[in-house]
């Protein structure tokens, strides 16, 4: 999927200011890396968002049904109050990063 990919040219990176790249990150770590991001990519695509799993690999089902069980959940998904910057959470996003711009 892209997401206005007018404002964010393949080939160019630096398009997100710095904080929101760090959501960008949680929200990628937070999806246990089903989603990747094109900013990884050796040709950076910042609009582009992709499925990153094969087809039956358990972390895309795990997500969907957590994404489907925030919606019953108050407080609870997209929208809801997180620290992006708890130690925790950078952890992860970090991690998953170099994960997968090792595997771009």
């Amino acid at each position: 999927m892209r997401i206005r990919p007018d404002f964010y040219p393949s080939g160019v990176k630096g398009g997100f200011f710095p904080q929101q790249e760090t959501v960008v990150r949680d929200i990628l770590a937070e999806l246990d890396g089903a989603v990747r991001w094109g900013g990884d990519d050796r040709t950076p695509d910042e609009s582009l968002f992709s499925i990153d799993v094969k087809p039956g690999d358990k972390r895309l089902a795990d997500v969907a049904s957590r994404i489907r069980g925030w919606s019953l959940e108050p407080g609870a998904g997209a929208g809801s109050a997180v620290n992006v910057l708890a130690g925790s959470r950078r952890r992860a996003a970090r991690a998953l990063e170099r994960l997968q711009r090792s595997a771009a």
